[in-house]
């Protein structure tokens, strides 16, 4: 996939690839997701890891985002890819997420799988899907509440969600709160 180096708009826009198998042990706050239970909804996709302080200074912004838009059908999954060996212990990140009170839909993708899928380099990094499952915009790099790129960012989120519904109304489609699916795509 090309992507603009550090974020903006992706043109054309690329289909988000599939989730790819993991065990369900590996998905924290979920149960195992298929990336199409939510076509018709804009999704943000943040590729991070738990010791990346750039990550962790995102969250505060990642936390506004969620209470603004939430409620008008944005949808959230974290693809936790692990840096260093320790990362790969799930439990060790499940504790983390716990901790830093991360509540939306965590993948460990310990095999680098999705990172590779999507052609990822850097941590964090944020793609934003459209209704249609088209990656639109990426954001490379630490987004703080209220600067210039997170409020360039919002304007990214607002133009997704201003689009008109598809098949049916955005309430048909399940949350993230114990959800089912085969978690492959």
């Amino acid at each position: 996939m090309q992507f603009p180096d550090r974020g903006g708009p992706v043109n054309p826009p690329i289909p988000v690839p599939g989730l790819p198998w993991v065990p369900s042990y590996a998905w924290i706050n979920t149960d195992k997701l298929n990336i199409t239970q939510w076509r018709g909804y804009p999704v943000v996709i943040d590729v991070w890891n738990i010791q990346c302080p750039n990550c962790i200074k995102t969250l505060p912004w990642l936390r506004h985002v969620e209470e603004r838009y939430a409620p008008q059908g944005l949808k959230f999954i974290g693809i936790h890819t692990p840096e260093f060996p320790e990362d790969h212990d799930v439990a060790r990140v499940r504790a983390e997420i716990e901790a830093l009170g991360i509540d939306t839909p965590v993948m460990m993708d310990n095999q680098y799988d999705y990172w590779r899928a999507l052609g990822n380099r850097y941590w964090p990094t944020l793609y934003f899907v459209d209704r249609l499952g088209q990656i639109r915009y990426r954001k490379v790099g630490q987004l703080l509440k209220d600067s210039p790129e997170a409020l360039e960012t919002e304007k990214w989120i607002e133009e997704l969600l201003s689009e008109p519904a598809i098949n049916g109304s955005p309430e048909q489609a399940p949350s993230h709160k114990g959800e089912s699916g085969d978690g492959c795509c």
